[in-house]
């Protein structure tokens, strides 16, 4: 792939599931507005509903879970050639790779632990 300097506003890349992004497992039910533009199948039968949006100033790409899982790995390269195919996003050069969860509400609370994270390239 070619490399270039992105624009100021930049794609923005969640995977994970409907409550923990990106934390590799699903958590339960959560309403989601808008309904998948598309699907990934990983190696190890890893499946992701795919959603498309802006938050305003960035396009969003959301991978969510499609199953319950304690633990996984994220093809991040794989991720982007997919969203590259499809014609949503052009070459671009990745600068980081963030970790985090994105608390929603749910009825009598929910844990969020993380026992382990790495990033590893090749």
């Amino acid at each position: 792939m070619r490399a270039y300097r992105a624009p100021p506003a930049r794609p923005r890349l969640r995977v994970g599931d409907r409550h923990r992004l990106p934390q590799p497992a699903r958590a339960g039910r959560r309403l989601v507005l808008h309904r998948p533009v598309g699907h990934l199948v990983q190696r190890r039968l890893q499946s992701w509903d795919v959603y498309r949006g802006s938050n305003g100033a960035n396009q969003v790409f959301s991978f969510v879970r499609t199953g319950n899982t304690n633990s996984g790995t994220v093809d991040i390269k794989a991720v982007l050639n997919w969203l590259r195919t499809n014609g949503w996003m052009g070459d671009v050069t990745l600068g980081d790779v963030q970790f985090g969860y994105e608390i929603t509400s749910s009825s009598g609370g929910m844990d969020f632990v993380t026992n382990s994270f790495s990033v590893s390239s090749s």
